[in-house]
């Protein structure tokens, strides 16, 4: 089995002080080829040999994604807050060539971020957080193959790709020590 990944990234981020308030937008583009090639041994007395062209399980994975991202914090005290959203363009491709199948899927994807702290005393602070994200799959996470059914057959097996919604909310108070 052999793995090839090349993944870039680059963005432009700006942060801009308007009065009791900071804007940080940020704009970028990803990019990323992961290419997996398997093939199957077979062993026996006579010694080994690679399984013919109908049991090779190369994989091509091609990402991109265009991303925004636009932030917005509040300076003052006793209490910060800030609120972001990423909106990301995303595409990947995957070609499949013992299937010979090729999927595609396009998505926009919204992810919103709050946070708020609060200076509840000079000891005591409150803060709460709560986020939206959304992952797709890589090439690791596809089960596509080749399963040994019994003694001298295989079974091919497909995967779709998989997506991740994950929401994250996290209330917290605590005693605040050695404060600058």
């Amino acid at each position: 089995m052999n793995l090839n990944t090349f993944q870039t990234d680059h963005s432009l981020h700006l942060i801009k002080l308007l009065g009791n308030f900071t804007l940080t937008p940020k704009v970028g583009v990803e990019t990323g080829r992961d290419h997996l090639n398997s093939k199957i041994h077979l062993e026996n007395a006579g010694g080994s040999r690679v399984a013919g062209e109908e049991y090779l399980n190369d994989l091509y994975m091609r990402r991109s994604l265009f991303y925004i991202d636009a932030g917005l914090q509040s300076n003052r005290r006793p209490g910060v807050s800030a609120f972001s959203c990423r909106l990301t363009c995303t595409g990947s491709t995957l070609l499949m060539i013992f299937w010979q199948v090729k999927k595609s899927y396009n998505r926009f994807v919204p992810e919103p971020s709050v946070n708020a702290s609060y200076d509840v005393s000079a000891f005591w602070k409150a803060s709460f957080s709560a986020n939206l994200k959304k992952s797709f799959g890589n090439i690791d996470q596809l089960y596509t193959g080749f399963i040994l059914g019994d003694y001298r057959s295989f079974q091919a097996f497909n995967s779709t790709l998989p997506e991740h919604l994950v929401q994250n909310i996290i209330c917290s108070s605590g005693m605040v020590t050695g404060k600058i």
